[in-house]
């Protein structure tokens, strides 16, 4: 879809260190733009978002609701 740009949000569980949570999630939508461009996409079509800990889905508690908060979504920005 070449008429469609992206966001790519990145989150993680919460570590305790909002600062270090929201680098390694940048560091995540980094390697996940990266890989998008391998397969085609234009980069200029991709903005990356590090959320850290934000927005969880689960509890961070349990080590499901952990994993279920390191995640990352890719969100259908605009049509050109």
């Amino acid at each position: 879809m070449p008429e469609v740009n992206i966001r790519v949000e990145a989150f993680l569980d919460a570590s305790g260190d909002p600062d270090k949570d929201a680098q390694e999630s940048m560091g995540q939508a980094m390697a996940v733009m990266r890989r998008l461009v391998e397969l085609g996409v234009a980069t200029e079509r991709i903005a990356q978002v590090a959320k850290g800990s934000a927005e969880p889905v689960a509890p961070s508690f349990t080590a499901k609701g952990r994993s279920a908060n390191r995640r990352v979504e890719i969100v259908p920005t605009q049509v050109r």
